[in-house]
């Protein structure tokens, strides 16, 4: 038996919330074949899609690092460490960045004209008491001088045009770690799937790895298996990795 691992978007579903067919088709398949099948995303539970969870009946999700379900039991939750988060705030109110704080509820945002807009740091600590932060994002392009600075209190990847902040030790590849702890699999026994920045600490922890095609280069690199066809690579890496075709 083996675990897999599947980040979301840009991996298993599409713009306007498409899953190609043949990609459920092959994890259903890696199922019935006796494997786990496990969502590692960087969203937060209730942002993640209908459709994800309407074709295929999930093991257990990953969310940000920080939140695991295994057959519908919560086995690992954590929240944003209090200076770890005070630490970021500084650095998003020095520079007026656009913030989204996801986590167990709907997310919530700061310097952003949007629903659920908070309109100072103050209304974030106060919202804090109630709502479990998982998960930070600077939801516009920052420079690198700016992530940084971020680093002593975040994981940071930088995305298309935002960027990522997990909490540290509460990455995707902690995720994976924590699940395969939880049901003594060895780490060597999970393919993990992705097509991002913030995919590469879980595709180097996986014991096998499927960068999607057109994945930037820094996640090619630490890919075992780089896909070689748009919207199916993970097709490509059931039938590599599990089904052995």
């Amino acid at each position: 038996m083996k675990i897999l691992f599947f980040d979301i978007d840009g991996t298993i579903l599409y713009r306007h919330r498409w899953m190609p067919i043949r990609v459920i088709r092959a994890i259903k398949t890696a199922q019935k074949e006796g494997n786990l099948v496990f969502l590692n995303t960087g969203r937060s539970k209730p942002s993640i899609p209908k459709p994800v969870f309407r074709h295929i009946r999930w093991d257990g999700l990953v969310c940000a690092g920080a939140y695991i379900e295994v057959n519908g039991k919560v086995i690992f939750e954590q929240t944003f460490d209090e200076k770890c988060l005070e630490g970021i705030l500084k650095i998003a109110e020095k520079h007026r960045i656009p913030m989204a704080f996801d986590g167990s509820e709907d997310s919530f945002f700061l310097f952003a004209e949007r629903r659920n807009a908070v309109k100072n740091v103050a209304e974030v600590w106060e919202r804090r008491k109630t709502f479990h932060i998982h998960k930070l994002e600077y939801r516009r392009n920052v420079s690198q001088e700016i992530l940084d600075e971020s680093l002593p209190f975040s994981e940071c990847y930088r995305m298309h045009n935002y960027a990522d902040l997990f909490q540290k030790g509460c990455t995707k590849a902690d995720g994976i770690r924590r699940v395969c702890a939880y049901l003594n699999v060895p780490v060597e026994d999970t393919v993990a799937f992705g097509d991002n920045n913030n995919d590469i600490a879980m595709l180097q922890v996986a014991g096998k790895s499927v960068a999607m095609y057109g994945a930037p280069e820094s996640l090619q690199k630490v890919a075992t298996f780089t896909a070689t066809k748009k919207y199916i690579g993970v097709c490509q890496g059931i039938e590599k990795f599990i089904l052995k075709k």
